[in-house]
C-alpha cells in the first residue's frame, strides 16, 4: 500500500515539476501565460510598448533559430509572421502600403540591433499609463538616443504609444551608427538581425557557388551582398526578355491564324497574365530565397509593384476591348456596321478610362497622392490637348459623325466634289474607296463641317435628260415622242410607275432644236445599276423618236444672206455674192 502511495506522489511530484518548468521556460522566452492568442499586443503607455517589443523580439529569436534548424516554407513563415505581430508598435501611415511589410521587417531588425547596444534605462523610470496620465504625455524619447514614441490620437486606437514615422524612417541610418558598439543583452542569441537578414539565402540558392564566389561579390551595396543585387537585376531582364519573346510568339500566331474579334484580345490578355505571374514568382524568389533586405529591397518591392500596376492597366485596357468585341459578334449588333464601328470607338475611350484609373489606384498604393497624380495628369492633358488640338479635333468630330449618322460603312457618299465609299470610321478620320479605285482618307472635323450627299440612302436615282428633235418635227410627231416615251418608261421592270413620274414634256424651242425632257425615277440607289438603267432609257428615247420619223437634232447655225434695199451702192456686194 505504501508502495503504492509512494508511486503516486513521485508522478504528482514529477507533474509539479515538469509544468512549473514549462511555465518558466515560456516566462524566460518572453511568452506571458495569461496572455491569449487573440489578445492585442500592449501599447498603452511607453512603458508597455518598449517591454512588448523586447517581449516579443525574444519570440522572433525562437522561431528564426528553428528556422535556421530546419530551413522549409513553413518555418520562415511561422517567423515572419511574429515579426509582422510588432506592426502595431510602429507608426506605418506615412509609408506606401504596398511597401509596409518590407518596411516592418527592417524597422524591426534596425530596432532590435540598436536596443541591444544602447542602454535601456529600468523599465520603473519609463513611464506607465498612470503616469502618462498625471503628466498628460503625448511624447517619450528612449534617453541617450532619438527614438521617439508618440500618442496616437486617431480613432481606431485612440491613446497606443507606437514608435513614430520619423523614427520608423532613420532607424535603417542610426542601425548603421551602432554597428560597432558593444553587445549590452548577453543574454540574446541573435544580435545581428540585419546581418542575419542579409546574409541568409534559401535552399533553392546553389550555396555552393555563391560560397566560391570572389570577395569582390561579397561587398555590401544597398544593403545586400553585390550578388543578391545583380540576381535581382539579372531575374528582372529575365522576366521582362521572356514576356517579350512570349508576345511576339502570340502576336506571331495570331498573324498566322487570321484571328479577328474576341478571340484576338482573348489571346492577347495572356501577355500581361504572363508578365504578372512572372514579376510575382521573381518577388518571391527574391523574398524567400535570395532573402533581399535593406534600400534594394524597397527597390523591388516598388519596382515589382510597379510592373503588376503597369500589367494591371494593360490587362483593364484589353478586357474592355473583350467586351467590346463581345458586343459586336452579337446578333443584334452585327447587322449594323455603324453601330460596330460607333463600339469600338467607344472601347477605345473606356479602355483608356480603365488603364488610368488602374494607374492612379496603384500609385496611391506605392505612396504616390492619388490627387497629386490626377492633378499632374489634368495639366499634363492640357497641355497635351493645347499641342494636339487638330487631333482632339478630330476626334469630336468623329463623335459628331456617330451622333449625327450621315452616313454608315458601305455607304456611297459625295462631299466637296469627291465621291466614293466609305471603307472604314474611326476615332480621327474616315475612310473612302473613291470610284477609280484609290482610298481617300478624310479627317472627321472635314467631314462635319463638309456639305455630304449619301447616295445610298435615296429611295431611288433620278432620271433626268434633255432630247432635242430637229425643227421640221411637225406638232404630230412631237405628241407621238412625248407619249412613246411615257409609255415605254412606265413599262420598264425598274422605273417608278407613278401619277407624277414618269413625266415627258416639250420645254423649250432652243437654238438648234426642239427640246423633250424627260424625267424617271429609277428603283435603285446602286450607281452601276444606275448606269444600266439609264443606258435603256437612252436608247427608248431615241427609238421612240426614230419610229416618229423625226431626227434627233444637233448643234448648227443658219446664216440668211439678204440685200439691203434702201442701199443705194449694191454692185459692189454683187460682186463679192457672184465671185466677180
Amino acid at each position: 500500500m505504501r508502495g503504492v502511495m509512494s508511486v503516486r506522489l513521485f508522478t504528482v511530484l514529477l507533474s509539479a515539476i515538469v509544468i512549473t518548468s514549462a511555465l518558466f521556460a515560456s516566462g524566460a522566452t518572453g511568452l506571458r501565460a495569461d496572455t491569449g492568442p487573440l489578445e492585442p499586443i500592449d501599447a498603452s503607455s511607453p512603458r508597455a510598448t518598449l517591454t512588448s517589443f523586447l517581449d516579443q523580439t525574444q519570440v522572433v529569436e525562437e522561431a528564426t533559430l528553428l528556422h535556421l534548424a530546419n530551413r522549409t516554407a513553413e518555418t520562415r513563415n511561422v517567423a515572419l509572421a511574429e515579426v509582422s505581430a510588432t506592426a502595431p508598435l510602429f507608426d506605418l501611415s506615412e509609408v506606401a502600403e504596398a511597401a509596409r511589410a518590407e518596411t516592418l521587417q527592417q524597422s524591426f531588425a534596425a530596432l532590435a540591433d540598436i536596443l541591444y547596444r544602447v542602454p535601456v534605462p529600468p523599465f520603473v523610470d519609463i513611464p506607465d499609463a498612470q503616469q502618462v496620465e498625471a503628466e498628460q504625455l503625448t511624447r517619450w524619447v528612449l534617453p541617450g538616443t532619438e527614438i521617439t514614441l508618440v500618442q496616437l490620437t486617431d480613432e481606431e486606437r485612440p491613446g497606443d504609444w507606437v514608435f513614430s514615422a520619423q523614427t520608423v524612417a532613420n532607424l535603417p541610418a542610426w542601425r548603421s551608427k551602432v554597428e560597432q558598439e558593444p553587445i549590452l543583452n548577453q543574454s540574446a542569441q541573435i544580435t545581428d538581425w540585419r546581418g542575419l537578414d542579409t546574409d541568409e539565402y534559401g535552399r533553392w540558392v546553389p550555396g555552393s557557388i555563391i560560397e566560391s564566389l570572389p570577395a569582390q561579390f561579397q561587398r555590401e551595396i544597398l544593403g545586400n551582398p553585390l550578388w543578391k543585387v545583380l540576381t535581382g537585376f539579372i531575374l528582372l531582364i529575365g522576366i521582362l526578355l521572356v514576356t517579350v519573346l512570349w508576345h511576339r510568339f502570340v502576336v506571331t500566331r495570331l498573324a498566322r491564324t487570321g484571328r479577328v474579334g474576341v478571340m484576338n484580345f482573348l489571346v492577347r490578355l495572356s501577355t500581361p497574365i504572363v508578365l504578372i505571374a512572372l514579376t510575382i514568382a521573381g518577388r518571391n524568389y527574391m523574398e524567400l530565397q535570395v532573402n533581399h533586405g535593406g534600400q534594394f529591397a524597397q527597390i523591388v518591392l516598388r519596382s515589382s509593384a510597379g510592373i503588376v500596376i503597369i500589367a494591371l492597366a494593360w490587362l483593364a485596357w484589353l478586357l474592355v476591348r473583350v467586351i467590346s468585341e463581345w458586343i459586336i459578334a452579337t446578333s443584334a449588333i452585327s447587322e449594323k456596321r455603324y453601330n460596330e464601328h460607333l463600339v469600338r470607338l467607344l472601347s477605345r475611350l473606356f479602355s483608356l478610362l480603365a488603364a488610368a484609373t488602374v494607374l492612379v489606384i496603384g500609385a496611391n498604393s506605392l505612396g504616390i497622392p492619388a490627387l497629386g497624380l490626377i492633378t499632374g495628369v489634368g495639366v499634363g492633358g492640357l497641355v497635351v490637348g493645347l499641342a494636339a488640338q487638330n487631333t482632339l479635333e478630330n476626334l469630336l468630330g468623329g463623335f459628331t459623325l456617330f451622333a449625327d449618322k450621315p452616313f454608315r460603312v458601305g455607304d456611297f457618299v459625295t462631299f466637296s466634289g469627291v465621291s466614293g465609299t466609305v471603307e472604314e470610321i474611326g476615332q480621327r478620320s474616315t475612310r473612302f474607296r473613291l470610284i477609280d479605285g484609290t482610298v481617300a482618307i478624310v479627317p472627321n472635323a472635314d467631314l462635319v463641317k463638309a456639305q455630304i450627299t449619301n447616295i445610298t440612302e435615296r429611295r431611288g436615282s433620278l432620271f433626268l435628260h434633255t432630247v432635242g428633235v430637229r425643227y421640221e418635227t411637225t406638232a404630230q410627231q412631237l405628241q407621238e415622242i412625248i407619249a412613246g416615251i411615257d409609255t415605254q418608261f412606265r413599262a420598264h421592270p425598274l422605273v417608278f410607275d407613278q401619277p407624277d413620274l414618269p413625266r415627258v414634256t416639250l420645254t423649250e424651242f432652243g437654238d438648234s432644236a426642239i427640246d423633250i425632257q424627260a424625267r424617271a425615277l429609277v428603283d435603285t440607289n446602286q450607281l452601276h445599276q444606275f448606269m444600266l438603267v439609264q443606258q435603256d432609257l437612252l436608247l427608248i428615247m431615241r427609238e421612240v423618236v426614230e419610229q416618229a420619223g423625226a431626227a434627233i437634232a444637233f448643234p448648227s447655225t443658219t446664216a440668211y444672206l439678204a440685200v439691203d434695199s434702201g442701199s443705194g451702192d449694191t454692185g459692189a456686194l454683187r460682186e463679192v455674192l457672184s465671185g466677180e
